[in-house]
């Protein structure tokens, strides 16, 4: 967990400097996705060359680049804070999800130690003082 909250924070303090030098850049890949939306919608509008088509697609990727921008602007701040909350999050589900897979590695070579008589179970039977309550 530990190794999780450090590697957190590291991302933080990375996003925070890189967005603190050059302020927050939508990635491209969602202005990619968007246009793509919308060019799917310019194509099928009729009456348009493919000269109009091109100049629809510029203007609407260069508006909905202007629009994020815009709206993201206020909250850049706290942009790092959800990168390494979405982080943690992930690499948590991820921890939780294999946390059983050591005990069973070490289950599996204890049984082939103890096979090989490299190894043996002991059991002693020890005087133990419990508390009850009457």
């Amino acid at each position: 967990m530990v190794l999780i909250i450090a590697a957190c924070a590291l991302s933080y303090s990375g996003y925070a400097a890189q967005i603190e030098r050059e302020g927050f850049t939508t990635p491209p890949f969602v202005i990619d996705m968007a246009t793509g939306i919308a060019a799917g919608q310019i194509e099928t509008s009729p009456g348009l060359t493919p000269q109009e088509e091109e100049q629809a697609i510029a203007e609407f990727r260069q508006q909905f680049e202007q629009q994020v921008e815009d709206a993201i602007k206020p909250y850049q701040q706290f942009i790092p804070v959800g990168v390494a909350l979405i982080l943690l999050g992930l690499l948590a589900t991820i921890v939780g999800l294999f946390s059983w897979l050591p005990a069973l590695i070490l289950k599996g070579i204890f049984a082939i130690l103890t096979a090989c008589h490299v190894i043996s179970v002991v059991t002693e039977m020890q005087e133990v003082k419990r508390l009850t309550i009457d």
